[in-house]
Protein backbone atom coordinates (compact mmCIF):
# COMPACT_ATOMS: atom_id res chain seq x y z
CA UNK A 1 0.00 0.00 0.00
CA UNK A 2 2.58 2.22 1.12
CA UNK A 3 4.73 1.90 -2.60
CA UNK A 4 1.40 2.87 -3.97
CA UNK A 5 0.22 5.84 -2.72
CA UNK A 6 0.87 9.09 -4.76
CA UNK A 7 1.56 10.87 -1.31
CA UNK A 8 4.28 9.06 -0.42
CA UNK A 9 6.15 8.33 -3.13
CA UNK A 10 7.25 10.64 -5.79
CA UNK A 11 8.77 9.55 -9.11
CA UNK A 12 12.07 11.28 -11.62
CA UNK A 13 11.61 9.63 -14.32
CA UNK A 14 13.92 11.61 -16.41
CA UNK A 15 16.95 9.93 -14.12
CA UNK A 16 15.74 6.80 -12.88
CA UNK A 17 15.09 8.00 -8.87
CA UNK A 18 11.93 7.35 -6.99
CA UNK A 19 11.78 8.87 -3.80
CA UNK A 20 9.80 7.28 -0.56
CA UNK A 21 8.94 9.61 2.36
CA UNK A 22 9.16 7.01 4.97
CA UNK A 23 8.58 9.96 7.69
CA UNK A 24 5.12 10.72 6.73
CA UNK A 25 2.13 9.08 7.52
CA UNK A 26 1.71 7.53 4.36
CA UNK A 27 4.12 5.41 4.47
CA UNK A 28 5.50 4.57 8.61
CA UNK A 29 8.03 1.99 7.33
CA UNK A 30 11.89 1.90 8.82
CA UNK A 31 14.70 2.30 5.94
CA UNK A 32 15.93 -1.38 6.49
CA UNK A 33 12.27 -2.87 6.39
CA UNK A 34 12.05 -1.19 3.03
CA UNK A 35 15.27 -1.91 1.77
CA UNK A 36 14.40 -5.81 2.83
CA UNK A 37 11.27 -5.27 0.93
CA UNK A 38 12.73 -3.53 -2.77
CA UNK A 39 16.00 -5.92 -2.30
CA UNK A 40 13.51 -9.14 -2.79
CA UNK A 41 11.23 -7.37 -4.96
CA UNK A 42 14.29 -6.78 -6.95
CA UNK A 43 15.39 -10.08 -7.25
CA UNK A 44 12.19 -11.88 -8.30
CA UNK A 45 11.34 -9.12 -11.09
CA UNK A 46 15.28 -9.16 -12.76
CA UNK A 47 15.77 -5.38 -11.56
CA UNK A 48 18.66 -3.86 -10.11
CA UNK A 49 17.26 -1.85 -6.46
CA UNK A 50 19.55 0.64 -4.81
CA UNK A 51 17.97 1.67 -1.94
CA UNK A 52 19.51 4.78 -0.03
CA UNK A 53 18.82 7.90 2.72
CA UNK A 54 18.14 10.75 1.92
CA UNK A 55 22.05 12.04 2.85
CA UNK A 56 22.96 15.87 4.23
CA UNK A 57 24.59 17.81 1.49
CA UNK A 58 25.92 21.24 1.80
CA UNK A 59 26.91 24.46 -0.24
CA UNK A 60 30.68 26.18 0.63
CA UNK A 61 31.16 28.96 2.48
CA UNK A 62 29.72 32.03 0.88
CA UNK A 63 30.69 36.03 1.37
CA UNK A 64 28.34 37.13 4.45
CA UNK A 65 25.65 39.94 3.17
CA UNK A 66 27.37 42.74 5.25
CA UNK A 67 30.65 42.53 3.75
CA UNK A 68 28.91 42.54 -0.08
CA UNK A 69 29.37 46.05 -1.52
CA UNK A 70 26.88 47.90 -3.08
CA UNK A 71 28.68 50.05 -5.49
CA UNK A 72 31.05 48.84 -8.24
CA UNK A 73 33.26 51.47 -6.49
CA UNK A 74 33.34 49.41 -3.35
CA UNK A 75 33.52 46.08 -4.48
CA UNK A 76 36.64 47.64 -7.17
CA UNK A 77 38.47 48.64 -3.91
CA UNK A 78 37.75 44.95 -2.14
CA UNK A 79 39.84 43.47 -4.47
CA UNK A 80 43.47 45.54 -3.40
CA UNK A 81 46.20 43.65 -4.89
CA UNK A 82 44.38 41.24 -7.21
CA UNK A 83 46.04 40.13 -10.34
CA UNK A 84 44.78 42.66 -13.37
CA UNK A 85 42.87 40.58 -16.22
CA UNK A 86 43.13 41.56 -20.12
CA UNK A 87 40.05 39.95 -21.21
CA UNK A 88 38.30 41.95 -23.58
CA UNK A 89 35.04 43.26 -21.89
CA UNK A 90 33.99 46.76 -20.93
CA UNK A 91 32.21 44.97 -17.71
CA UNK A 92 34.02 47.17 -15.09
CA UNK A 93 34.78 44.20 -12.76
CA UNK A 94 36.41 42.27 -15.51
CA UNK A 95 39.67 43.46 -15.30
CA UNK A 96 39.90 41.74 -11.30
CA UNK A 97 38.86 37.96 -13.54
CA UNK A 98 42.06 36.45 -13.79
CA UNK A 99 40.25 33.24 -13.78
CA UNK A 100 38.41 34.63 -17.81
CA UNK A 101 42.16 34.31 -18.48
CA UNK A 102 43.19 31.37 -17.31
CA UNK A 103 40.69 29.21 -19.23
CA UNK A 104 41.21 31.51 -22.39
CA UNK A 105 37.77 33.37 -22.37
CA UNK A 106 38.60 35.74 -24.94
CA UNK A 107 39.70 32.67 -27.75
CA UNK A 108 36.34 31.25 -27.12
CA UNK A 109 34.32 34.70 -27.93
CA UNK A 110 36.78 35.22 -30.83
CA UNK A 111 36.08 31.55 -32.35
CA UNK A 112 31.70 32.04 -31.83
CA UNK A 113 31.87 35.76 -33.30
CA UNK A 114 33.78 34.83 -36.02
CA UNK A 115 32.24 31.46 -36.55
CA UNK A 116 29.53 33.41 -38.91
CA UNK A 117 26.47 31.29 -36.85
CA UNK A 118 24.01 31.89 -34.37
CA UNK A 119 24.57 30.46 -30.89
CA UNK A 120 21.50 28.14 -30.13
CA UNK A 121 19.89 29.15 -27.04
CA UNK A 122 21.48 27.66 -23.62
CA UNK A 123 19.48 26.74 -20.63
CA UNK A 124 22.07 26.80 -17.86
CA UNK A 125 19.95 25.25 -14.29
CA UNK A 126 21.66 26.66 -11.66
CA UNK A 127 21.01 23.84 -8.96
CA UNK A 128 21.46 25.90 -5.57
CA UNK A 129 19.95 28.71 -3.16
CA UNK A 130 17.86 30.64 -5.75
CA UNK A 131 18.98 33.25 -7.83
CA UNK A 132 18.37 36.93 -7.80
CA UNK A 133 16.54 37.37 -10.69
CA UNK A 134 16.62 41.15 -10.01
CA UNK A 135 20.31 41.56 -10.24
CA UNK A 136 21.70 44.47 -13.30
CA UNK A 137 23.96 41.59 -14.54
CA UNK A 138 21.08 38.29 -14.15
CA UNK A 139 17.87 39.94 -14.77
CA UNK A 140 18.24 39.91 -19.00
CA UNK A 141 19.79 36.38 -18.46
CA UNK A 142 17.04 34.42 -16.70
CA UNK A 143 15.11 31.69 -18.33
CA UNK A 144 11.38 32.24 -18.22
CA UNK A 145 8.47 29.89 -18.48
CA UNK A 146 5.14 30.14 -19.98
CA UNK A 147 3.73 31.17 -16.81
CA UNK A 148 6.22 33.69 -16.00
CA UNK A 149 8.39 31.61 -13.20
CA UNK A 150 12.15 31.42 -13.18
CA UNK A 151 12.28 27.83 -12.33
CA UNK A 152 10.97 26.07 -8.60
CA UNK A 153 11.99 25.92 -5.15
CA UNK A 154 12.32 21.93 -3.82
CA UNK A 155 12.88 23.27 -0.28
CA UNK A 156 9.20 24.99 0.07
CA UNK A 157 7.76 23.47 -3.06
CA UNK A 158 6.49 26.90 -4.81
CA UNK A 159 7.64 28.84 -7.55
CA UNK A 160 9.85 31.18 -5.44
CA UNK A 161 13.42 30.91 -6.26
CA UNK A 162 14.24 34.33 -4.79
CA UNK A 163 18.01 33.71 -3.43
CA UNK A 164 18.24 34.02 0.79
CA UNK A 165 21.57 32.94 0.54
CA UNK A 166 23.99 34.62 -1.66
CA UNK A 167 25.77 31.22 -3.07
CA UNK A 168 23.33 30.59 -5.99
CA UNK A 169 23.31 33.73 -7.39
CA UNK A 170 27.09 34.20 -6.97
CA UNK A 171 27.40 30.87 -9.17
CA UNK A 172 25.03 32.39 -11.86
CA UNK A 173 26.84 35.32 -12.35
CA UNK A 174 31.03 33.52 -12.49
CA UNK A 175 29.04 31.36 -15.52
CA UNK A 176 26.19 33.64 -17.06
CA UNK A 177 26.25 37.60 -16.03
CA UNK A 178 25.56 39.57 -18.88
CA UNK A 179 28.79 40.47 -20.31
CA UNK A 180 29.64 44.17 -22.45
CA UNK A 181 26.64 45.78 -20.41
CA UNK A 182 29.06 48.14 -18.25
CA UNK A 183 27.64 46.26 -15.30
CA UNK A 184 29.73 44.10 -12.64
CA UNK A 185 31.33 41.05 -14.44
CA UNK A 186 31.94 38.96 -17.36
CA UNK A 187 30.22 35.81 -17.41
CA UNK A 188 31.91 33.08 -19.13
CA UNK A 189 28.94 32.39 -21.60
CA UNK A 190 25.40 33.67 -22.92
CA UNK A 191 23.19 31.27 -21.81
CA UNK A 192 19.55 31.86 -20.19
CA UNK A 193 19.71 30.98 -16.11
CA UNK A 194 17.33 28.35 -14.73
CA UNK A 195 16.89 28.60 -11.06
CA UNK A 196 16.39 25.21 -9.13
CA UNK A 197 16.23 26.09 -5.92
CA UNK A 198 17.52 22.96 -2.99
CA UNK A 199 19.23 24.51 -0.04
CA UNK A 200 17.39 26.29 2.35
CA UNK A 201 18.89 30.07 3.54
CA UNK A 202 21.67 28.34 5.71
CA UNK A 203 22.88 26.60 2.58
CA UNK A 204 22.23 23.00 3.87
CA UNK A 205 19.82 20.24 2.14
CA UNK A 206 19.33 16.73 1.32
CA UNK A 207 20.47 14.98 -1.95
CA UNK A 208 16.46 14.10 -2.77
CA UNK A 209 16.38 18.29 -3.52
CA UNK A 210 19.23 18.29 -5.45
CA UNK A 211 17.88 15.01 -7.67
CA UNK A 212 14.53 16.62 -7.93
CA UNK A 213 16.08 19.89 -9.07
CA UNK A 214 18.72 17.48 -11.57
CA UNK A 215 15.13 15.73 -12.91
CA UNK A 216 13.23 18.81 -13.20
CA UNK A 217 16.46 20.37 -15.06
CA UNK A 218 16.17 17.68 -17.64
CA UNK A 219 12.74 17.53 -18.03
CA UNK A 220 12.28 21.45 -19.03
CA UNK A 221 14.96 21.86 -21.60
CA UNK A 222 18.30 22.46 -19.63
CA UNK A 223 21.70 21.54 -21.37
CA UNK A 224 23.83 21.71 -18.34
CA UNK A 225 22.98 22.09 -14.96
CA UNK A 226 25.85 23.44 -12.17
CA UNK A 227 25.90 21.76 -8.62
CA UNK A 228 28.28 23.75 -6.39
CA UNK A 229 27.82 21.63 -3.37
CA UNK A 230 29.57 18.52 -1.50
CA UNK A 231 28.88 15.64 0.59
CA UNK A 232 31.22 13.93 2.71
CA UNK A 233 29.19 10.31 1.65
CA UNK A 234 29.46 8.70 -1.21
CA UNK A 235 25.49 8.06 -3.28
CA UNK A 236 24.95 5.57 -5.65
CA UNK A 237 22.01 6.69 -6.31
CA UNK A 238 22.82 10.37 -7.30
CA UNK A 239 26.06 8.42 -9.80
CA UNK A 240 23.53 6.60 -11.68
CA UNK A 241 21.15 9.58 -11.72
CA UNK A 242 24.28 11.76 -13.34
CA UNK A 243 24.83 8.72 -15.78
CA UNK A 244 21.02 8.73 -16.57
CA UNK A 245 20.74 12.47 -17.63
CA UNK A 246 24.18 11.94 -19.68
CA UNK A 247 22.37 9.47 -22.10
CA UNK A 248 19.91 12.23 -22.84
CA UNK A 249 22.56 14.83 -23.76
CA UNK A 250 22.50 16.60 -20.49
CA UNK A 251 26.04 17.49 -18.95
CA UNK A 252 26.32 17.88 -14.77
CA UNK A 253 29.22 20.19 -13.70
CA UNK A 254 29.91 20.01 -10.26
CA UNK A 255 32.36 22.05 -7.53
CA UNK A 256 35.30 20.34 -5.84
CA UNK A 257 34.74 22.10 -3.21
CA UNK A 258 36.74 25.73 -1.88
CA UNK A 259 39.00 23.97 1.21
CA UNK A 260 42.10 23.57 -1.30
CA UNK A 261 42.38 20.00 -0.39
CA UNK A 262 43.25 16.29 -3.18
CA UNK A 263 39.77 14.86 -3.47
CA UNK A 264 41.70 11.98 -4.69
CA UNK A 265 42.76 11.73 -1.07
CA UNK A 266 39.98 13.26 0.64
CA UNK A 267 36.44 12.42 -1.54
CA UNK A 268 34.23 15.12 -1.97
CA UNK A 269 31.12 13.76 -3.92
CA UNK A 270 29.40 14.24 -6.09
CA UNK A 271 32.61 15.72 -7.85
CA UNK A 272 34.72 12.58 -6.64
CA UNK A 273 32.21 10.49 -9.20
CA UNK A 274 34.48 11.53 -11.90
CA UNK A 275 37.24 9.52 -10.84
CA UNK A 276 35.36 6.78 -10.18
Amino acid sequence: DCLQNPDAVETLGMIGVQSINTKSEDCPVSLDDLKSYLDKAGRELGLDVLVEPNIEVKIGDSVSKPRIAETTAQVAGLFGGWPKSDVDSDDPLARYQDNLELINIDGAWKNVDSSGKTPKEIILAIVDTGVDSSHPDLKDQMWTASDGSHGYNFVDNNENTSDLNGHGTHCAGIAAAQTDNDVGIAGIADVKIMALRAFGADGTGGMLATLQGLNWAVSNGATVSSHSYTSDGSSTVFLQAIQSAAKVGHVVVVASGNDGVDVDEEPRFPCSFATA
